[in-house]
């Protein structure tokens, strides 16, 4: 699913919304969203505890940073040489597990993140030899795999609370973020757009975002991380069928790697299951 995000993306970068506007209401009507599923669902909103405030504003600037430098890198490089550069966050997602919440790093895992390792390098040298607007795109793409690391590891941190509640209380702070940088550069002038970015919202944050974090309480942040790398297969086929962007066989190679990693992963999440 978030293999459409640079489709969503350039389509509403297309009718004159800049990323302010987007990001703003679409998480503003995501609130909305959310709260109409609890309701209708019977789940109370609950209050966070003390410590998790500082968890759940994390991840609200989190978002901010993933979605302003995406934002970017869609618009300025191509979706694939995007979502190949932004798949760098496994190998900070697993570090940082194996760092701060002590999960074991095993020879699969290890495997599977050296594989993944090449095949980001091979796509990073191409990218080098872009334009300087190219160029910056893939380092923007670079950049968004801080925030998305970080928001994996700081929701495991919740995992015992529904995905629902994490997406609720994240998605206002990501509100309260994005609100002065709106009230200043607001690009909104029809109805039609405001149903657009409605569509948006629906599609992400009433089933993608909560999908992922209902995800991050049964298994763990690093095997999360690799799992993910799924997206970038679909988000090639999507630039591939909407906008004719052939990866060059450089990054096809790279891809291919990542594509492997995540095989690895997928089969020994099958094996703890069965044992």
């Amino acid at each position: 699913m978030y293999g459409f995000t640079g489709l969503f993306i350039r389509f509403l970068t297309g009718i004159g919304l800049n990323v302010y506007s987007i990001n703003f209401v679409e998480y503003l009507i995501g609130i909305v969203i959310i709260s109409s599923i609890l309701y209708g669902t019977g789940e109370r909103i609950e209050l966070p505890q003390r410590k998790e405030w500082f968890y759940l504003m994390s991840i609200g600037v989190c978002y901010f940073g993933v979605t302003m430098t995406l934002f970017y890198a869609f618009n300025y490089t191509t979706i694939s040489n995007t979502e190949l550069l932004h798949y760098t966050f496994p190998i900070l997602t697993m570090f940082g597990a194996a760092l701060l919440l002590k999960e074991r790093l095993n020879r699969r895992k290890m495997l599977a993140l050296a594989l993944s390792v090449a095949g980001l390098i091979l796509i990073f040298n191409q990218s080098l030899n872009l334009s300087q607007k190219m160029l910056l795109g893939s380092f923007c793409a670079l950049l968004s795999a801080i925030p998305v690391a970080a928001m994996t590891l700081i929701g495991r941190k919740l995992k015992k609370h529904s995905a629902y509640f994490t997406t609720f209380w994240s998605i206002i702070f990501a509100c309260l973020v994005y609100f002065p940088f709106f009230i200043s550069n607001n690009s909104i002038s029809s109805l039609q757009q405001l149903g657009y970015i409605f569509l948006t919202s629906l599609f992400f944050i009433g089933v993608t975002t909560p999908l992922y974090f209902f995800g991050l309480r049964h298994i763990t942040a690093s095997t999360a991380g690799i799992l993910m790398l799924a997206e970038v297969i679909s988000a090639i086929i999507v630039g591939i069928i909407f906008y004719q962007e052939i990866p060059q066989l450089i990054n096809l190679l790279g891809g291919l790697l990542i594509a492997i990693s995540c095989v690895l992963v997928l089969r020994g999440s099958c094996d703890n299951i069965a044992n």
